[in-house]
């Protein structure tokens, strides 16, 4: 899990598994953290964005 803050705009977002959800409130936020600790999948409540990221090759 990667969490990630924009230094331009202060947006939120956590890259995880592939997925990344970006664009979180705190609320959001706070529930994609619990959900991933418990090990729970739940789909965001107020429909952020989630996209599916490829994976590439590292050096």
């Amino acid at each position: 899990m990667t969490l990630v803050v924009s230094e331009e705009n202060g947006q939120i977002s956590i890259a995880y598994g592939g997925t990344l959800y970006s664009n979180l409130d705190i609320e959001s936020l706070r529930n994609h953290l619990s959900s991933l600790q418990t090990g729970k999948n739940e789909k965001s409540k107020k429909g952020r964005r989630a996209k599916r990221i490829k994976g590439g090759s590292r050096s």
